[in-house]
């Protein structure tokens, strides 16, 4: 008869073990913190836009009638609210990647593809690349197709899958 402890067992693990994270891993940060200065960014352009919206409230000029200032504060208004809804979106967006959500990460990298899509298709049917020189338009195409090549390649990385499957890598 045995007093004390019994023998030590190993703990039954059906799966391997992986610890759970609690952060994302850098690849997921570095388009997180892109997305928020794109957001941050846009969210500064809707208030300087809201800002010259009530300027134009403001304006007593003879030259403008009120019925134009009116409609056209009022079309800068639904412009304002875009661009902020707009903003908004980056920023939930950027967050909801570094809590791991999977919907966000599929979003970034469809809406990805999307602009490249669309960065080459527009680059093929410029003027200057169908007339002769392809290297005038060659620069704002890369720089159009550069973010957007490099969410979907830090989203794809070994540890984001992880991250945004089982919150491990």
């Amino acid at each position: 008869m045995s007093y004390g402890y019994p023998a030590y067992q190993q703990p039954y693990h059906p799966q391997p073990y992986q610890a759970v994270r609690t952060s994302a891993p850098p690849s997921v940060h570095v388009v997180a913190v892109i997305q928020y200065l794109i957001g941050f960014v846009t969210l500064l352009a809707a208030v300087l836009l809201g800002t010259i919206a009530f300027g134009v409230l403001d304006i007593q000029t003879a030259d403008l009638a009120s019925q134009y200032r009116e409609v056209m504060a009022g079309s800068m208004v639904v412009v304002v609210a875009v661009v902020g809804f707009d903003a908004l979106c980056w920023l939930v967006v950027a967050r909801k990647l570094q809590r791991g959500r999977q919907w966000a990460r599929i979003l970034t990298i469809v809406l990805s593809v999307l602009s490249i899509a669309g960065s080459v298709y527009q680059y093929a049917t410029l003027p200057a690349v169908r007339g002769g020189d392809p290297l005038q338009a060659a620069g704002p195409f890369a720089v159009a197709v550069a973010v957007p090549v490099l969410f979907v390649l830090l989203l794809n990385t070994r540890a984001a899958r992880s991250w945004f499957r089982r919150r491990t890598y």
